[in-house]
């Protein structure tokens, strides 16, 4: 019943934002961008994306400018926040378990509530990355998950569909399991997922699209990318390939990480280049929200 709620949610997100039926069925497209404004990116792809990726650390209120103005210009935002602060060390996800910082988890769900919008809320994304091991184990992130959640659905936030979110080696690793907090506090199950040279797609998503099918729980991709070691001809090739993929598994959105971090490969696909041109394509794809 509850896969059925997320899937008639998802359909009713799709009909109210992209503006075709046809995508009502499909897969929500979209990208994190980074260094171009976000319109002159869609002027590009000509058409505006179906979801965009943000980031917010415990410091910074929710849901954000950022999501406001995608929400008001009809993109439904995968909103993700994590324990971070500025200035400090991040707060251990135990306080979070044992109720130290529910005033403010009361606060931040509050404000989520007002916002109004539909939008997709991951806590702690990737929490197994191993730049988070000294926020805590894979027990407390289940233990603070569950007091999250619990306090956002106290508060009432029907606008809210929960995305719990790793990182696609740890699937792969076959420890996905010790992370996650169950049926009853997930809505969508997230992988970040990049494909390297060293790796197919296959191999890189095949591990989450099994575990979510163990839970019952749809796929989505709140990041992935291509590789800039692949030359554009194989980038482009690969755009299709995956997201034929994406059709065939029934994945619930695709946010692709359009950006590039100091001293990190750069993920961009440039407008000018085959493997943009592929990336446009499936864009307006009606069944990924596109007009045709």
């Amino acid at each position: 019943m509850r896969c059925r709620f997320i899937a008639l949610a998802t359909m009713l997100v799709l009909s109210l934002f992209s503006g075709t039926a046809g995508a009502a069925t499909g897969c929500l497209w979209g990208a994190r961008v980074s260094g171009v404004p976000i319109g002159e990116f869609e002027a590009d792809l000509g058409r505006r994306l179906g979801v965009t990726r943000i980031y917010r650390t415990w410091n910074q209120a929710l849901p954000g400018p950022e999501a406001a103005a995608d929400a008001a210009k009809g993109r439904v935002p995968i909103l993700s926040f994590n324990t971070r602060r500025s200035g400090s060390t991040p707060i251990p996800w135990s306080e979070i378990a044992a109720n130290r910082h529910d005033a403010a988890l009361r606060a931040k769900a509050r404000a989520v509530r007002d916002f109004g919008r539909p939008l997709y809320l991951i806590f702690h994304h990737e929490p197994d990355n191993v730049h988070n091991r000294g926020v805590g184990d894979a027990a407390s992130f289940v233990a603070a998950w569950r007091v999250v959640h619990r306090i956002f659905a106290e508060v009432g936030t029907p606008n809210v569909t929960w995305v719990w979110t790793l990182s696609e080696i740890t699937f792969s690793r076959g420890q996905a399991a010790s992370w996650y907090p169950g049926n009853r506090y997930t809505d969508l199950i997230g992988s970040d997922s990049y494909t390297y040279p060293e790796r197919t797609w296959s191999q890189v998503a095949d591990p989450a699209r099994r575990f979510a099918a163990s839970r019952g729980k749809p796929l989505t991709f709140p990041e992935w990318g291509i590789g800039e070691r692949f030359n554009d001809a194989t980038r482009a090739r690969l755009v299709r390939e995956i997201s034929a993929w994406m059709r065939n598994n029934g994945v619930v959105f695709a946010s692709y990480y359009w950006s590039q971090r100091p001293n990190k490969p750069d993920w961009r696909l440039y407008p000018g280049t085959a493997a943009f041109a592929a990336f446009r394509e499936v864009a307006h794809d009606p069944y990924f929200g596109g007009t045709g």
